[in-house]
């Protein structure tokens, strides 16, 4: 799983709606070479496990999980080792 973006997202058109800044989750399985992407509003540990939460909930438990040492991803670390 890795992040990609900046993207710019806008709730809707028209003046004085404001464009957010949001990423793209890719998660991808190694197995079955299936590839998830999910909408990630920051880069906080929170917010990637809600993103992780979706995926899952649509895919499956998943074993083993890859990703680089990114804060978010140790952050969500920690706290998923704290809940098991």
């Amino acid at each position: 799983m890795d992040f990609t973006g900046p993207i710019w997202l806008r709730t809707s058109k028209g003046r004085g709606h404001k464009a957010y800044k949001a990423f793209v989750s890719v998660f991808v399985c190694f197995s079955s070479r299936a590839v998830h992407l999910e909408v990630v509003s920051d880069y906080s540990a929170d917010a990637f496990l809600a993103a992780f939460r979706r995926s899952v909930a649509r895919r499956g438990v998943c074993q083993a999980i890859y990703s680089d040492c990114g804060t978010n991803f140790v952050g969500a670390d920690s706290q998923l080792k704290a809940l098991f």
